[in-house]
């Protein structure tokens, strides 16, 4: 599997866990804008939450979760708060998740961490 079809994999499967077990509803995927991309955009009863996936193999050493840079998230922030100039939601409440998984030789989600409010604003 190629590393696009991994990530649209893992944001397939980031997006059933957080749906169908957190009880978010996705407002965007993969938004995207001249600085970047943000993978989910979700609310969370009344919080807005931008949501990192990060998917790799089964044979990858690190946990995915540490592919997450200090620029990475410098960006997010950034986009973040373009999102929410362009969509005039500038007094919402907002937090940045980290979905981090492996898919398995089988095709299966083989390691699911959420990480809730990974980093700040």
């Amino acid at each position: 599997m190629n590393r696009a079809d991994l990530g649209k994999w893992g944001e397939r499967e980031a997006e059933r866990h957080l749906v169908g077990r957190r009880g978010f509803k996705i407002l965007d995927k993969n938004w995207r804008c001249p600085l970047g991309e943000i993978d989910l955009v979700a609310r969370q009863k009344d919080t807005l939450v931008f949501v990192e996936v990060k998917a790799r193999d089964s044979g990858a050493r690190l946990p995915p979760k540490f592919s997450l840079t200090a620029a990475k998230r410098r960006r997010l922030v950034l986009l973040a708060g373009y999102y929410l100039k362009l969509n005039r939601l500038s007094a919402a409440r907002c937090r940045f998740d980290v979905v981090s998984l492996k898919r398995g030789e089988d095709g299966k989600v083989e390691n699911l961490e959420y990480l809730r409010s990974a980093f700040t604003l």
